[in-house]
C-alpha cells in the first residue's frame, strides 16, 4: 500500500474505484492525530499492512520545493526532461488547493503510523511525473523522511532493514 492516503473521506467514493483527487481530499481532511486516523491506522497494522512511504512522488506537488538536482535531470532523456519541467511548471501554475495542510499530514501520518508500530518502508515509486528516478528517489527518500521527523537511522532502516524484514531477509541483508 502506497503511503497514507486511503480515499475513504473523498467525496464520491466508489468501492474499488480511484477518486478525481487520489485520495488528496482524504489527506486533506484526515487529522493524523484524529479517530478516524487512529482507527485506520489501527487497522492496518491489525492486519499486518506494511506502508511504503513515496514522500518523493508527492513532493512536486508542494511550491517551493527544491528543484530537481542538475545530476538528476541529466539522468534523464532530453524528451522525458522537458515533459517533467512542463507538467512541473503547469503544477506551479494550478497549485493543488491545501497542499499545505496534506504535506503535512502525510508527514505526520506516516509518523503515527511507525509510533504505533506499524511496518514503514520506502520506494520512491517512480511515476508517470517523471521527476522520481530509481536511486536518485531512493535517496530523496530517506533525506525526506528526515524531514518528516525521523531520524537519519530510522529513515535509513526504514529505507533497507524494513524492506529486509517485510521479506523476511533481516539476516542478510538491510542495515541494522
Amino acid at each position: 500500500m502506497d503511503s497514507l492516503s486511503i480515499p475513504q473521506l473523498d467525496p464520491g467514493k466508489k468501492p474499488d474505484a480511484c477518486t478525481e483527487s487520489d485520495g488528496q481530499d482524504t489527506l486533506k481532511a484526515m487529522d493524523p492525530d484524529g479517530p478516524e486516523a487512529s482507527k485506520l491506522i489501527r487497522l492496518l497494522i491489525a492486519h499486518h499492512v506494511a506502508v511504503t512511504s513515496t514522500l518523493p512522488v508527492f513532493e512536486p506537488m508542494k511550491a517551493g520545493r527544491p528543484p530537481l538536482q542538475t545530476r538528476m535531470l541529466d539522468a534523464m532523456s532530453a524528451p522525458a526532461r522537458e515533459a517533467y519541467l512542463y507538467a512541473r511548471n503547469r503544477r506551479f501554475e494550478n497549485p493543488m488547493a491545501d497542499v499545505d495542510l496534506a504535506w503535512a499530514h502525510l508527514l505526520k501520518m506516516e509518523r503515527n503510523f511507525v509510533a504505533a508500530g506499524g511496518l514503514l518502508l520506502a520506494g520512491p515509486d517512480p511515476t508517470g511525473n517523471g521527476g522520481v528516478l530509481p536511486g536518485f528517489g531512493d535517496q530523496r527518500e530517506i533525506e525526506l523522511l528526515v524531514e518528516a521527523g525521523f531520524t537519519p537511522v530510522q529513515a535509513i532502516r526504514i529505507a533497507t532493514l524494513n524492506g529486509a524484514i517485510f521479506e523476511a531477509k533481516q539476516g542478510s541483508i538491510g542495515f541494522r
